[in-house]
């Protein structure tokens, strides 16, 4: 089965053609010759459908394709059976003057530019990543199919398995995730051939499809580091994120922490190779963040992990005098604020403090003037 094109750039895609065609005012419509499957010593009766139209009876069908409309299905039938002789689906891209692409179904990410329309991310170095795309959310009956260009049957070392699409409906988009993996990948060993994905994108009958090239290492982008605890004295600790390629030593990562204090209100940065920092301030810590990304190769940072959040540690109120005058007992005791502490290690309300009298006994009875004290925060 083949069509002779005229005047256009037309792609066979195994069972579907794609017309670039200009959307101008100025521009003609294209025109394109099929022809139906027949040997020339068959002669028989036959007849065109578009859709559920009878359009012509000849062997030869030419027809203008310009807008969404004229694309779509094409079949040459036997007059007699009503058999199918030959096929033909038309797909339209929608091109301006200068053959860029004016119409997209995908929408583009804004980084790292304007015309990102498929990205993909690595949270190790195993050969498994995850691509992403957008449509706007008035696409219901939009079709995908992804899959690496360069990899083949004979080539098994290059060859990606992808899953089925997840979609992720928002207020105006849709977001796209995919989870692929490099067959026979191996994490210790260098990137020769770079992975080559290509997405094709159906919605009725317009066309879409764009490409994103990448070594694994090109495209890492840890979890966040899990935090381990923050102490009273200013010490953070944190682990590697339990999705990183082991051992440590081979893929060692770097961090980098920010501190936002109070009074005076100030964001204070650290770098360092440890999964631990003191954090050397007489202010209040307010919010401490933690990020990670390879030590030695230039990989995107992870998300912010935020360690510790809207509570400082307890410190003793402002103890205020009351001269009384009367009968007092006076009575010693040794409180104590016990914070109390979720499965995280992190201080919860302060209203939800516990309060302990470990001791209590009375010391002397008299009449005067004594002084009661009372603390507040």
């Amino acid at each position: 089965m083949e069509a002779e094109v005229v005047g256009l750039t037309c792609l066979v895609l195994a069972y579907f053609y794609v017309i670039e065609s200009e959307w101008t005012q100025e521009a003609p419509a294209e025109e394109v010759e099929l022809t139906c499957n027949l040997s020339e010593d068959q002669p028989m009766s036959v007849y065109w459908m578009k859709d559920k139209e009878k359009i012509g009876t000849d062997k030869t069908l030419v027809i203008s394709v310009k807008e969404f409309p004229d694309a779509g299905n094409y079949t040459c039938h036997k007059s007699d059976t009503h058999e199918i002789l030959s096929y033909y689906f038309f797909l339209i891209t929608k091109k301006d003057s200068s053959r860029e692409i004016s119409k997209w179904i995908l929408k583009s990410f804004k980084e790292p530019n304007n015309m990102t329309f498929l990205k993909c991310e690595a949270k190790n170095y195993s050969g498994i990543f995850i691509c992403s795309w957008k449509t706007e959310n008035e696409s219901p009956n939009v079709k995908f199919t992804i899959k690496n260009l360069k990899g083949t049957q004979e080539d098994a070392s290059g060859s990606v398995i992808c899953g089925s699409p997840v979609p992720q409906r928002q207020e105006l988009e849709t977001t796209y995730t995919v989870s692929c993996q490099k067959t026979n990948h191996c994490p210790f060993a260098e990137e020769h051939q770079p992975i080559e994905m290509f997405l094709e994108v159906i919605d009725e009958t317009q066309y879409d499809n764009c490409t994103s090239s990448f070594f694994i290492r090109d495209i890492i982008k840890p979890d966040p580091p899990a935090c381990v605890h923050v102490v009273k004295n200013g010490t953070v600790t944190w682990k590697y994120p339990r999705t990183w390629s082991t051992p440590e030593s081979y893929f060692p990562l770097t961090f980098k922490v920010n501190a936002e204090e109070t009074n005076p209100s100030k964001t204070k940065s650290y770098d360092t190779d440890e999964q631990f920092i003191h954090l050397a301030t007489t202010s209040k810590l307010e919010k401490i963040y933690i990020q990670a990304r390879d030590r030695y190769y230039n990989s995107s940072w992870s998300d912010w992990k935020l360690c510790r959040c809207c509570q400082s540690k307890w410190e003793p109120g402002i103890v205020s005098k009351v001269p009384q005058l009367g009968v007092a007992i006076t009575v010693g005791l040794r409180i104590e604020m016990v914070p109390k502490v979720n499965e995280f290690g992190r201080q919860t309300n302060r209203q939800h403090t516990k309060l302990l009298i470990y001791q209590s006994r009375p010391l002397y009875w008299g009449i005067g003037l004594s002084t009661l004290y009372s603390a507040t925060e």
